[in-house]
């Protein structure tokens, strides 16, 4: 068990206009582990003076089942205001926008099972936004009102020959506001096909291989430079496209080399 206080202080000048944030948060974690199989952790954090009404918690409770794999489930809960620039922007002293939003609240909740020996792993999560903040296709920030969830399911599974490694991870994903809000493809796969082993006397510890990407067609995010900010475009839609990256990386003692194409 840990308790404590934390104090953050930013002050912020946006030509014209200075700003002091004082963020105040109660902090504490507990951890439970009665036995080597079970182990529940959580950790939260509650805002007070002008934090109040933020918060963040955070537990995760883990089950292993021995031979027959793993169990973890986890649960993330938040309510936090807009970042800066979701709520007030200047450019050459002039003021773009200047945003009333109200807090967002966020809540995860994951279930995974693994079979460590097999390579096996599944995981079912959840996500659920009440007041989520977008920026429009006019590259401005905009408030959904009602809620927005996104569900996923992947699946990992990887192989072993040797000194050869197959990894593997399959998602799929859909969401209550896709192509509105929020845009996703709706699966995606992501594989790792590489050589990992022990050379000269096992001085030499190299990796070598290629990872590949590929995704469901959708409408990706644009890019505006003076935000710095992802926001919505309906200009272009991305087809599957395959993503193949060949990679090496060795070590000798304290020296490392990494290479990717």
């Amino acid at each position: 068990l840990s308790a404590g206080l934390t104090h953050s202080f930013f002050d912020i000048w946006q030509e014209p206009r200075d700003t002091q944030i004082n963020n105040v948060f109660a902090i504490g974690k507990i951890i439970l582990s009665p036995s080597e199989r079970f182990s529940f952790v959580t950790e939260g954090s509650l805002g007070l003076l002008s934090n109040t009404g933020e918060y963040a918690l955070n537990g995760t409770l883990t089950v292993d089942l021995g031979r027959a794999g793993r169990l973890q489930g986890s649960l993330d809960s938040r309510r936090y205001p807009p970042s800066l620039i979701q709520h007030r922007m200047y450019v050459t002293k002039g003021l773009v926008w200047d945003n009333k939003f109200g807090k967002i609240l966020s809540n995860t909740l994951s279930a995974t099972y693994a079979l460590p020996r097999a390579g096996l792993e599944i995981t079912a999560r959840t996500f659920l936004t009440d007041n989520y903040i977008y920026f429009d296709t006019k590259s401005k920030p905009a408030q959904l009102s009602g809620a927005l969830s996104v569900s996923q399911l992947s699946i990992g599974e990887n192989f072993r020959l040797g000194s050869f490694h197959l990894d593997n991870n399959f998602a799929l994903q859909q969401s209550n506001r896709l192509d509105t809000i929020l845009r996703l493809p709706g699966w995606f796969s992501k594989n790792s096909l590489y050589y990992a082993g022990k050379w000269f006397k096992s001085n030499l510890d190299l990796r070598i291989g290629i990872d590949f990407r590929i995704n469901a067609d959708f409408r990706p995010d644009a890019w505006h430079p003076l935000t710095g900010q992802f926001h919505l475009q309906d200009s272009l839609r991305q087809q599957p496209y395959p993503w193949a990256d060949v990679f090496a990386a060795f070590r000798v003692k304290s020296f490392r080399f990494f290479f990717r194409y």
